[in-house]
């Protein structure tokens, strides 16, 4: 399994190391915003309106400039990176493939099978790590956009529900 592993890092030249540098990153980074999140989602069951305040939406207004906007802001940096994935892999997909053909040119007896096979592999292997770091990172990001709608939705009703006030029991006639 290692050597299968080592080899496979060798197969996909430099483009597999950048990719395995970005991968890092873009996990690194939705775990941050995940974590931040979930913080944040607690926090928010935690506040309660300011009673003496003039303003008792003050805390929640408070809640989503801060906190919420930290994690929408992350969000679609972390889709750019993303998408730079498949095309760090296409990039591999091109290296390999000048490779191919600088071994075909090079052949002078026979099939060049060392140079040719090189040049596929390292295509191949570099596509299917920029495939394999995107479509994940993908659908969590996606998971990490509802979660933040669905907090925005919970801070709105909260936010609307410390606005409303309060029915007051009706008071005795003076007449009583």
């Amino acid at each position: 399994m290692q050597q299968a592993l080592q080899d496979t890092i060798r197969e996909g030249g430099v483009v597999l190391w950048a990719l395995l540098v970005l991968a890092s990153f873009i996990y690194a980074l939705l775990a941050a915003i995940w974590s931040g999140l979930r913080q944040a989602r607690n926090r928010l069951r935690a506040l309660q309106p300011a009673a003496d305040s003039p303003d008792p939406g003050y805390p929640f207004a408070s809640f989503e400039l801060t906190e919420l906007a930290w994690v929408r802001q992350r969000l679609p940096f972390v889709a750019v990176l993303i998408t730079g994935a498949p095309l760090l892999g296409l990039l591999g997909t091109v290296s390999g493939m000048l490779q191919t053909f600088r071994g075909l040119a090079h052949s002078r007896n026979g099939v060049p099978v060392a140079g040719v096979s090189q040049g596929i592999s390292e295509a191949l292997v570099a596509t299917q790590a920029g495939l394999i770091v995107a479509v994940p990172a993908a659908f969590f990001l996606a998971l990490l956009h509802r979660s933040a709608e669905l907090t925005q939705f919970e801070l709105w009703k909260r936010w609307h529900h410390s606005q409303v006030p309060v029915p007051q029991p009706p008071c005795a006639s003076p007449s009583e």
